[in-house]
């Protein structure tokens, strides 16, 4: 809005036209905090699918990984899954899981006991690993185990499956049965292999941070000269470095090296 167009508006007018400004941020914001609550929502219950088959298929777990709020819940949805479909695979599995719970935190408190450090959220060592070496943990994790739960569950419906012939007076029909907990158990191998991606891409990116920040401490004098090549500073790059001044590259290098905020520093407006 031009100043001429804002001034020929009445009061009453210039307040409406805000008030919706206002109003527009206000709803943006709240489809924000929306979306937010929405994706914790998500990750919670992938977390949640996904929890009981690495208390089954790890060992060595790190205190604060072994939550028993989630084991409980982990232990009523597959209690009630298998009662729904009557399985008996799925029951002895639901208390399976509580049982591998408490062993594990006995293994926390022997730990602890023996004064034996151990990170507090290890989400355990793959037992695959116990067996075999061929494979890396990050494959094993993401790949073979979620693909070894869904297999067992596609497995288990095939050998439930069941399909009858049935006359009705709408005519011939056919009825087909199987055990759902196969299925619970593919959707758990799905949510498993989402739920090591975001563990690993999380973990990723602290030691990209971290590889950065190295990059950056040793390059970063010759970076500001903004006249090298990418391969001479393994890829760290100051854009428009090569507009600034003497004096002012001097500023960045003594803020750097004392950590201090860099203040009324003006960058060339032609150094973008």
């Amino acid at each position: 809005m031009s100043s001429d167009q804002k001034s020929t508006m009445s009061a009453e007018q210039q307040a409406s036209f805000y008030n919706s400004i206002k109003t527009g941020y206000q709803r943006g914001q709240e489809t924000l905090v929306a979306i937010r609550v929405v994706k914790q929502i998500f990750s919670q219950v992938i977390d949640l699918l996904a929890y009981p088959w690495l208390l089954l298929m790890h060992y060595e777990f790190g205190e604060r990984f072994l939550s028993g709020w989630l084991a409980l819940g982990a232990h009523v949805i597959i209690s009630t899954v298998a009662m729904a479909n009557e399985s008996v695979i799925g029951g002895l599995l639901s208390y399976a899981v509580l049982i591998a719970w408490a062993v594990h935190r006995w293994r926390v408190q022997w730990r602890n006991k023996h004064n034996i450090r151990w990170h507090s959220y290890n989400a355990g060592t793959p037992w695959i690993e116990r067996f075999t070496s061929r494979f890396k943990t990050t494959h094993i994790e993401m790949f073979i185990e979620p693909a070894i739960l869904f297999g067992l569950g596609m497995l288990l419906s095939w050998l439930t499956y069941d399909r009858q012939d049935y006359d009705s007076v709408w005519g011939r029909g056919t009825r087909v049965s199987y055990d759902g907990f196969g299925f619970y158990m593919m959707l758990s191998g799905i949510c498993l292999m989402i739920h090591q991606y975001a563990r690993y891409t999380r973990y990723r990116h602290l030691l990209l941070d971290q590889i950065d920040q190295q990059i950056m401490a040793e390059h970063f004098t010759v970076a500001l000269q903004g006249n090298h090549e990418p391969d001479q500073t393994e890829g760290f790059i100051v854009e428009g470095a090569g507009a600034w001044t003497d004096q002012e590259r001097e500023l960045i290098c003594a803020s750097v090296e004392q950590d201090k905020p860099q203040e009324n520093l003006s960058i060339p407006a032609n150094a973008a």
